[in-house]
């Protein structure tokens, strides 16, 4: 059965207002996790916490939704407040060397950059290099690899799947953030599966801030001990009548990551978003945003821009150069005046498509982006 886009549409109001081509910056939540998050206080007003372990359970199953969307294990699945979280956790288990060296490259978001610069205090180098560059970047002294699936800027798609096996191939660690990619294109792990791979949900997930998760596969649980410790450290954490009071045996599934108390209302409003995801089909929410995406390219270039990322490559995050003189971040303040939502990254335009919008938001774009154009 073909997806009712409107019906889908309609789950998110702020798209009657405005035109929102910026998922690659914050995406729309809709109103079914609004409904899920007042459904909790709601449940909380009626019968206070007395449930709370419940809540747990439930928090189970939406690891299970999660691990549908990229073929893995629920027992992979571990909840983390935000990215940063999910690489320090890599970064402070690396037992680092003089000479060692951290690979990412050019336009990368911040998060990498700043957890490697870091460590050159003991030594560490950090290379940066153009994504087409990689596999003859890695060498033996690459420790750790740590990119975006999806550059924030440029669009760019790393073939995670390849990098996976040449990294581990010369002894490295791959560090892979999702959260440029997850809940809009299919993800093939293959055999060489990243050693961590994390999501910020509140882009392209459609969640709110503070839900986000990692996947650690079995390989990476074996060797990476927890650096957040709390109360469910614990592997019997749930027998909340007699808590364990000794150094924690930790469960041997990835919410050994977690520690503590989990954000609930956050994670409540996310199941919905990845249910909606799940229902619709990712294969199928896929095809629709990369269309939308090609039309976006069209309507660029019939302004006299230039498609450089993304949807000029087949992607989904469409970065675009402007003809000479003109500034991105300017043409993106005049767009925003007129209710059509971009945004400008390191020297683009960056338009970012997503399953709720349609023909006519790329139309509208495209319209008012000429007439900016035109007027200076």
């Amino acid at each position: 059965m073909s997806a009712d886009w409107q019906q889908i549409r309609a789950q998110f109001p702020a798209l009657r207002n405005s035109v929102w081509l910026n998922t690659a910056t914050f995406g729309q939540v809709p109103l079914r996790a609004q409904a899920a998050i007042a459904e909790h206080y709601n449940r909380r007003n009626i019968l206070g916490p007395r449930d709370f372990l419940d809540w747990f359970s439930e928090a189970d199953e939406i690891r299970a939704d999660i691990a549908r969307l990229f073929a893995v294990h629920a027992e992979d699945v571990a909840f983390i407040p935000h990215t940063s979280f999910a690489l320090s956790l890599i970064v402070s288990a690396i037992g680092w060397q003089a000479g060692d060296e951290v690979l990412t490259f050019d336009n990368e978001f911040p998060n990498q950059i700043y957890a490697a610069s870091l460590l050159e205090a003991r030594g560490v180098h950090l290379r940066t290099v153009p994504l087409a560059e990689w596999r003859e970047a890695i060498t033996q002294r690459t420790r750790l690899v740590a990119l975006s699936h999806t550059n924030y800027a440029t669009g760019e798609h790393a073939d995670i799947e390849t990098m996976g096996a040449a990294v581990h191939s010369q002894g490295g660690l791959l560090y892979v953030d999702g959260t440029q990619t997850a809940g809009v294109r299919q993800v093939q792990f293959g055999e060489h599966p990243p050693d961590l791979y994390a999501v910020n949900g509140y882009k392209w997930m459609n969640a709110p801030p503070g839900a986000g998760y990692l996947l650690a596969p079995q390989s990476t649980r074996e060797w990476l001990q927890p650096h957040t410790v709390g109360w469910r450290s614990h592997k019997d954490w749930r027998n909340v009548n007699q808590l364990h009071l000794g150094t924690p045996v930790f469960s041997n599934t990835a919410e050994r990551y977690e520690g503590g108390m989990l954000p609930f209302v956050n994670l409540f409003a996310m199941r919905e978003s990845v249910r909606m995801v799940l229902e619709i089909g990712l294969d199928v929410v896929e095809s629709r945003v990369l269309a939308l995406a090609g039309l976006v390219c069209e309507e660029l270039r019939l302004a006299g821009a230039t498609p450089c990322g993304g949807g000029s490559g087949g992607g989904h995050i469409v970065a675009a150069k402007l003809p000479e003189g003109v500034e991105p971040g300017t043409v993106a303040k005049a767009l925003e005046a007129r209710e059509i939502l971009v945004s400008a990254r390191h020297g683009y335009l960056r338009i970012s498509p997503h399953y709720y919008n349609d023909e006519d938001d790329v139309a509208a774009f495209g319209e008012q982006l000429r007439e900016v154009l035109a007027h200076g």
